[in-house]
């Protein structure tokens, strides 16, 4: 045997040995990396899961402790982690708004000058409240302050205008007036048309939410009272006439007398006692035959009845309006 030393054959089995050594940590290095590949993607599954459905899961801690991953530091440590991450990835609590309401200023005072236009008011109530929100004459006659300057008006102008009453008045005119009415104003009618008064009047008289003869005093014997005689007729009326309340009774006088100053003009203004019928029958919702039998009756019910001047009293507080235009 040669004592030679060939070391090519050892370079070669080391390199070959080498290699081999090699191989194996690459293939260790990339088994260990698949696990720790398949492990994180375990975690992430699991915490997406989390995530998804955390009703499943009772805490992270617990999630962890059950999967059995690392020891109590490295639990903690990642549980701190995945809260983190978890509250990173909440939706936003919406936050509450709370809106105070700024009132509403000029609605406040519409509804406060609402409530007082309402009780100045005298169109569409009774005879006894228009009374009451009425400024009384110096003579303090209870009658509505609406109608006692009208009839003043037409007294002296409209008993010779020929068609008083049947003409109609200027609409405008008439609601301007009525509104000022309603405000409880004492108006100055001297410049106004004839027509637009005796608008207004029977407008007056057809708001009222009763009749000036309530329809209760009305018996079935009304329908033949024009068939019957003179005495029998002044027999009903007075039945009747006695159920009337007094304010109304008063202004019914007056109205009944007004329509004789009329009519005994009607030679100058056309309206004649059937034409005054025609138009205050229906205004005062009574039938045409009984309203003629009342007006001839009226002196036996009322005796004279004298249409006095309304004079407005100097203390009264009431705003006066001089002139409409």
């Amino acid at each position: 045997m040669s004592d030679y030393y060939d070391d090519s054959f050892e370079s070669e089995s080391g390199s070959e040995n080498g290699e081999q050594r090699e191989e194996g940590e690459q293939a260790e290095a990339v088994g260990s990396s698949g696990v720790s590949s398949q492990q994180s993607a375990a975690t992430t599954t699991t915490t997406r899961e989390l995530h998804v459905a955390p009703n499943l899961l009772a805490s992270p801690r617990l999630s962890l402790a059950l999967r059995g991953n690392g020891s109590s530091s490295d639990l903690d440590e990642q549980e701190t982690y995945r809260w983190r991450d978890s509250k990173s990835e909440r939706s936003p609590r919406p936050r509450m708004k709370f809106r105070v309401k700024k009132p509403n200023i000029g609605s406040f005072t519409q509804k406060i000058k609402n409530k007082l236009k309402k009780d100045l008011a005298v169109f569409g109530v009774t005879v006894e409240v228009a009374i009451q929100r009425s400024t009384l004459g110096t003579d303090q006659l209870e009658l509505p302050t609406v109608f006692r300057q009208c009839i003043d008006f037409l007294e002296e102008h409209g008993v010779n205008h020929q068609g008083v009453y049947r003409l109609p008045g200027v609409k405008s005119k008439v609601e301007e007036l009525k509104s000022h009415f309603d405000k409880g104003e004492v108006l100055d009618l001297s410049e106004q048309d004839p027509n637009t008064v005796a608008s207004l009047l029977k407008l007056y008289l057809r708001e009222l939410p009763e009749p000036l003869i309530p329809r209760s005093s009305l018996s079935g014997r009304i329908d033949s009272i024009s068939d019957l005689l003179e005495e029998e007729q002044s027999e009903i009326l007075r039945e009747v006439v006695d159920t009337i309340q007094t304010p109304n009774r008063l202004l019914l006088s007056w109205l009944l007398e007004h329509m004789t100053h009329i009519v005994g003009k009607s030679g100058v203004n056309k309206m004649t006692l059937p034409n005054m019928v025609i138009v205050f029958s229906p205004t005062l919702q009574l039938p045409a035959h009984f309203l003629h039998t009342l007006y001839n009756h009226r002196h036996n019910l009322f005796g004279d009845v004298p249409l006095t001047r309304f004079e407005k009293p100097a203390w009264s507080g009431r705003a006066t309006v001089n002139r409409l235009k």
